[in-house]
């Protein structure tokens, strides 16, 4: 498409189906989204402050699965390992 509009998005299609119940894919091509700074800076601020109780979660569940790791280990070789973190205190 050569006619470029101020629209907040431009699509520009490359092919239609002439049957629009057809199962198969239109092909779509996003040539611009036009996005204020501002707007873009305040999602990636959300996206940054949604992201620490996610890494809080995902390092609880490491840390039990290092714990167990350990204590599985430690019950198979019978190297008492647990007992001697637990002595380092």
């Amino acid at each position: 498409m050569d006619n470029k509009t101020d629209d907040s998005l431009i699509i520009e299609k490359e092919a239609r189906t002439a049957n629009p119940f057809s199962n198969e894919p239109e092909q779509v091509v996003v040539a611009d989204i036009k996005v204020p700074f501002i707007s873009l800076m305040w999602f990636m601020v959300k996206a940054i402050i949604a992201a620490i109780p996610a890494m809080v979660i995902a390092t609880a569940i490491l840390v039990f699965m290092f714990v167990a790791g350990l204590s599985f280990l430690d019950g198979l070789l019978g190297t008492n390992v647990m007992q001697n973190i637990n002595g380092m205190r």
